[in-house]
């Protein structure tokens, strides 16, 4: 099931995986859109992680099984046929040049990488985050801001009795020593989470951060930096069958003390406390002291 999901009338979330890929001094493009070219790749499908999906697309377009590296996310808000898009696309790059390409598809074009700014990309720069080197890099592209007050988490369908959810997350990853600040809010379901909440449709990474930390602790940011991201998959309430991302950020908060808010029990805790027994964001855990993962996921 592609995770192309109608939140009402003229508003659409969209979730897609691309990879830049380098054969030798060209990228290879799919170049069967109208009037644009787009990085191989295509749209997340529910309970898929962004991993296994752009295997799976690079594959399906040009026959090759490779493994390429996270690089980042691409954050866009558009309109396209009379709909606002909000996207979230995560971008790998990988360097194919000894690999075989007789069967890539026919819509599947080599573009020297000196005459990709001739074409018109979608989305545009993917190319300049891989040559500048910037590891992990949030890029956002706003034409047409689309903001409301509602959670990036939506019941997709059902499987053996089980609700099917995606919920899309901002996580902060604040500390004090080898203590972080967690919401034991949900503890009585073995699920401690850090500090954050859902985003919202039509908002950025950090506008969704600076809200959520406004809401829970009432406080302010006072640095901020992008960790990486992470995949969990995990049955809820014994009947829902939950698909969650989470963009985690190191925070460092403007003030010294904080209120809590909005249901959230902030508690400091040591590191060495946070186990699979009692949190479901497995990801966050492999995350916490690694900082060369950039990407995790539960499965």
């Amino acid at each position: 099931m592609d995770m192309t999901i109608k939140v009402d009338q003229g508003n659409i979330y969209n979730i897609r995986v691309a990879a830049v890929c380098s054969y030798n001094d060209c990228y290879v493009v799919d170049d069967s859109n109208k009037g644009y070219v787009v990085h191989v790749g295509g749209r997340l499908k529910y309970n898929e992680t962004i991993h296994e999906a752009i295997k799976r697309e690079i594959n399906e377009e040009l026959g090759i099984i490779v493994e390429p590296a996270f690089v980042g996310v691409y954050e866009s808000f558009f309109t396209y046929e009379n709909n606002n898009f909000h996207e979230h696309l995560f971008l790998f790059a990988i360097d194919i040049s000894d690999c075989d390409l007789s069967n890539k598809e026919s819509y599947i074009k080599l573009i020297k990488k000196t005459d990709i700014h001739n074409y018109q990309v979608f989305p545009e720069n993917c190319e300049n985050v891989i040559e500048r080197n910037e590891i992990i890099s949030i890029n956002t592209s706003v034409e047409k801001q689309m903001y409301q007050d509602r959670d990036i988490a939506f019941t997709i369908g059902k499987k053996d009795g089980n609700d099917q959810e995606y919920h899309f997350r901002v996580s902060a990853l604040i500390r004090n020593g080898n203590k972080v600040l967690i919401d034991e809010s949900a503890s009585h379901l073995q699920h401690l989470i850090p500090i954050g909440g859902r985003l919202h449709f039509g908002e950025t990474f950090n506008e969704g951060l600076v809200r959520e930390i406004q809401e829970e602790l009432n406080c302010t940011i006072k640095n901020s930096s992008f960790r990486g991201i992470g995949e969990d998959f995990f049955i809820f309430r014994n009947n829902k069958q939950i698909h969650f991302i989470s963009a985690l950020f190191e925070v460092e908060l403007n003030e010294e003390q904080y209120t809590a808010g909005d249901g959230t029990v902030p508690v400091w805790m040591d590191i060495s406390e946070l186990n699979p027994s009692n949190t479901k964001m497995l990801s966050f855990l492999q995350m916490l002291n690694k900082k060369e993962i950039k990407h995790a996921t539960s499965r």
